[in-house]
């Protein structure tokens, strides 16, 4: 590099950064063709229990680089510290340092409910029976955030369903959502629902959905296929990246606001119970 050249680059990066608007979205353009591909291939594994083991561990590995290290990805169960606790969790959201699990098997374990900020479950496809099992899953473990003994929430915990095939398109899984939710009180609802290749559902206005990721508006189940500008073409991997970053930025928050288990108190309520 000449003198002429060096000096003109000094200037340039002084008041100017190289931008790459498409770099995110088409690096997730890639994790969800992987996933796609990895679903076809898991479609070999008859027995349906690893068969799912193994769909969940590929969406693991594409979500846990992008969550701080603060925040564990663990399968579970969530207890209150009466032993109140819920259905089995695909995938539960643990703040690293507070996390450590009541009970320990290598296989599943049960978590203290102060520590759980999140719960994914997943689905291979997405039907009515199986979207009715995760309104009731979801129900399981956001009930045990307001323990009947306490005034005060725990915390708010965030609940999504991922799906890698569902048996309808956006628009008829928001209806069927906003059906199958009708008796379930708005607090112990999904947060968000999310179909491969389809796209995301958030609770939302039906004027259409502000950019952050709790709406102020809930209309029912809104859809977000995907999101673009004149300048980025529009793409899926907008809509899985609010399906993700909503959880991660939710996860932050309330770490900087639950207040730590007791484990102690895991040990005394059922006596006293």
């Amino acid at each position: 590099m000449d003198e002429k050249t060096f000096k003109a680059d000094v200037k340039l990066a002084a008041v100017s950064s190289r931008v790459d608007i498409t770099l995110i979205s088409k690096w997730f353009e890639q994790s969800l063709l992987s996933l796609k591909a990895l679903h076809k291939q898991k479609a070999g594994i008859r027995h349906p229990r690893h068969r799912g083991d193994a769909r969940e561990t590929d969406l693991v590995k594409v979500l846990e680089p992008m969550f701080p290290r603060s925040i564990e990805l663990s399968k579970g169960f969530v207890i209150e510290r009466t032993t109140a606790h819920s259905r089995e969790q695909d995938i539960l959201l643990l703040d690293t340092a507070t996390g450590a699990a009541v009970v320990h098997t290598d296989g599943c374990s049960y978590y203290p409910v102060e520590a759980v900020f999140g719960a994914i479950e997943v689905k291979s496809r997405l039907n009515l029976g199986e979207l009715r099992k995760a309104i009731l899953s979801c129900m399981s473990v956001k009930r045990l955030a307001l323990p009947p003994q306490q005034k005060i929430p725990i915390g708010d915990i965030w609940y999504s369903l991922f799906a890698y095939e569902s048996d309808w398109d956006l628009d008829t899984t928001a209806k069927r959502i906003d059906k199958a939710v009708a008796d379930v009180p708005i607090n112990l609802r999904p947060d968000a629902v999310y179909i491969l290749g389809k796209g995301l559902l958030i609770p939302g206005s039906a004027q259409g959905l502000e950019l952050k990721y709790r709406q102020d508006l809930n209309d029912g189940y809104q859809s977000l296929p995907s999101m673009g500008t004149e300048l980025l073409p529009s793409s899926e991997a907008h809509a899985f990246l609010w399906f993700a970053t909503s959880m991660i930025d939710h996860c932050l928050r309330e770490r900087s606001s639950r207040k730590p288990p007791s484990l102690f108190s895991y040990v005394v309520s059922p006596l006293v119970l």
